[in-house]
């Protein structure tokens, strides 16, 4: 709290509850959680509880209390050669500061690329190196396999460069078992359920390592994400005639989706929970613009200079990954006494990394360009021909356990319904919003039969009281094709069959796909 010299100051939001501050929640802040499953700073959760943001300072003087910037952005900035070479010494230079510490140090190695890419250049100072991953334990019909190939990739890795490796397995009784302690940690929510791991990782890595470095921050500086290519064709997209792109637009949704201005409008594209997620556990009348508005002021008030893709890549450092990412990281490390650093954010490889043009950062078909073609020949090949995958945990798959599931359902009743549009059915709140996520299927092609031409469509699938699914799909000749299908994280198992104009799921005929032509939504 800023507002006067006599408020209580505090690292942790509850340090400041513990005095004389009221526990007003901020609706603000609320509803940005509800859109970027985050709580952006200077805002927390609660009204009178403020963050104080990166490279920002408060000072006490003549008890006038005054936040402001202590960062010129011209100090430090990278004068050298942008080359392959210079980027390999860049970060070797970098890993070898943060490995400077009087206690035991490790790294976490997730198994992709950058976490791969600390490991490589630890390993060229210090010939004995612990590091540590995390797995989960599941069943053999729970594809465990789909949620451990990061850690099967990181003990290879870890082997290839003669690493001590320690592995954690977590189980959905674990999970339960710490749940609160996570939640006491966190101050504040998050839509990310990483951080359940994350937690039961730095406890086990206590013993062995204080001091832990990580991969954060490549993706972001060096064009990581999927979003940020899809946006360079959205950007290529819009270099179309206008009246050509209303034909396209207009023929195929998705391509429409393309056609979308530069801004914070393709930022919410990418980022934002959509209206119709929020609609359905809002009451009517609330404002959902709020977030909108403020990350424009924040990050898109000025006009924008270069491609859009280097400023989504810089809101999204200046934003997601301090506020959502690192914050979870520190505050889950620090809850078991270790320091987590993250080397790819040292000032030197920042500042290198906005001297490197957009096309070596990203193409239409290539992702972190200059980062993975520097590191070719230092890096075990196999990495090359891994695909791209976020990490996270199988959230799904424990809420149909009866510990955590049981746990849920706890939860799900305790919530105030200050916000909660009574009138909905369980059935209509999307289950995942406790983890933040929901599992995703991609490919999936279903026969129907004598079905007619129809535009992309969404479709609400209820069946009985096992929740929602959400399919997206067009018409194909006589066939409908699913693009893509979100499944609820409390439904067993997936769409099967898809025939003599029936909709299936599990066995059970939950619909027609008359009624899904017709209506568009079946329940």
């Amino acid at each position: 709290r800023v507002k006067d010299p006599n408020d209580p100051l505090g690292l942790e939001i509850k340090a400041i509850l513990d005095h004389d501050v009221a526990r007003e929640l901020d609706h603000e802040a609320l509803m940005h959680y509800l859109r970027v499953l985050y709580v952006p700073a200077p805002l927390t959760m609660f009204k009178q509880v403020k963050k104080l943001e990166p490279g920002h300072m408060l000072t006490l003087q003549n008890g006038a209390l005054a936040v402001a910037s202590f960062v010129d952005p011209a100090h430090g900035a990278y004068t050298g050669r942008v080359t392959d070479t210079a980027l390999c010494e860049v970060i070797d230079a970098a890993v070898m500061r943060q490995l400077v510490s009087d206690r035991p140090l490790g790294i976490y190695l997730s198994g992709g690329f950058d976490s791969s890419i600390i490991l490589d250049s630890a390993s060229r100072v210090r010939s004995s190196i612990n590091t540590f991953s995390t797995g989960f334990t599941l069943g053999a019909d729970e594809t465990p396999e789909k949620y451990n190939t990061d850690q099967v990739l990181a003990r290879r890795t870890a082997e290839y460069y003669g690493a001590t490796h320690h592995e954690v397995m977590l189980s959905s009784d674990d999970v339960a078992e710490i749940f609160e302690r996570m939640v006491w940690h966190l101050d504040e929510p998050t839509g990310n359920t990483t951080a359940i791991p994350m937690m039961c990782l730095a406890h086990f890595t206590k013993p062995l390592a204080t001091v832990v470095c990580g991969g954060d921050g490549g993706d972001e500086l060096f064009g990581g994400y999927e979003r940020y290519r899809l946006s360079l064709l959205s950007s290529y997209y819009r270099m179309v005639p206008s009246p050509l792109r209303a034909i396209g637009d207009r023929l195929n949704s998705k391509v429409g989706k393309l056609d979308t201005a530069p801004g914070v409008d393709r930022f919410a594209r990418f980022l934002f929970q959509k209206d119709d997620v929020l609609t359905r556990v809002l009451r009517s009348g609330t404002q959902l613009d709020v977030t909108r508005a403020f990350f424009k002021d924040k990050f898109f008030a000025k006009p924008a200079k270069g491609s859009f893709e280097d400023i989504f890549m810089d809101v999204d450092r200046r934003s997601w990954l301090i506020d959502e990412s690192l914050m979870q990281t520190d505050k889950m490390s620090m809850s078991a006494g270790v320091e987590a650093r993250v080397p790819f954010l040292d000032n030197e490889v920042v500042a290198f990394a906005a001297c490197v043009p957009r096309s070596q950062k990203l193409t239409l078909t290539q992702s972190k360009r200059m980062l993975k073609r520097a590191f070719r020949g230092r890096l075990p090949e196999y990495l090359y021909h891994e695909p791209k995958r976020g990490w996270f945990p199988p959230a799904g798959v424990w809420l149909r356990h009866e510990r955590f599931g049981a746990l849920a359902r706890e939860i799900r009743r305790a919530v105030d319904a200050q916000f909660i549009d009574a009138d909905l059915g369980q059935a209509e709140i999307v289950a995942g919003d406790l983890a933040g996520t929901a599992d995703m299927i991609e490919g999936v092609d279903l026969s129907v039969t004598k079905a007619n031409n129809s535009p992309s469509s969404n479709i609400a699938l209820d069946a009985s009281s096992v929740k929602l699914a959400s399919f997206e799909f067009r018409a194909i000749g006589d066939d409908l094709k699913v693009e893509q299908m979100t499944v609820d994280t409390d439904i067993v198992g997936t769409a099967t069959d898809l025939a003599n104009g029936k909709v299936f799921l599990n066995g059970v005929q939950i619909g027609s796909t008359q009624d899904v032509l017709e209506a568009g939504t079946t329940k």
